[in-house]
């Protein structure tokens, strides 16, 4: 999903359209918050254990939910900073 929206996002270079991009960010929005939900259950663990992270890796996995709410506000942002 990210790789179609990193190609979405190229094509937008060309395609310069106010509905695209509104429609770009909300998909960048709905992947990041998706993004956020699977790597909190691999965090915390639950019923499905095939992505849970180990105990030496809750650094990592803390740097990879902080960069998934980072890039979730980032889109909220520019979803909502367009004039």
């Amino acid at each position: 999903m990210l790789w179609s929206l990193l190609i979405f996002g190229m094509l937008m270079i060309w395609l310069r359209s106010r509905a695209l991009f509104t429609f770009y960010c909300w998909l960048g929005a709905l992947l990041f918050s998706f993004y956020i939900v699977i790597d909190t259950q691999a965090i915390i663990g639950g019923k499905h254990r095939a992505g849970v992270f180990g105990e030496d890796e809750y650094i990592a996995a803390a740097l990879n939910l902080y960069i998934d709410i980072v890039q979730l506000f980032m889109y909220i942002l520019r979803l909502v900073g367009r004039k």
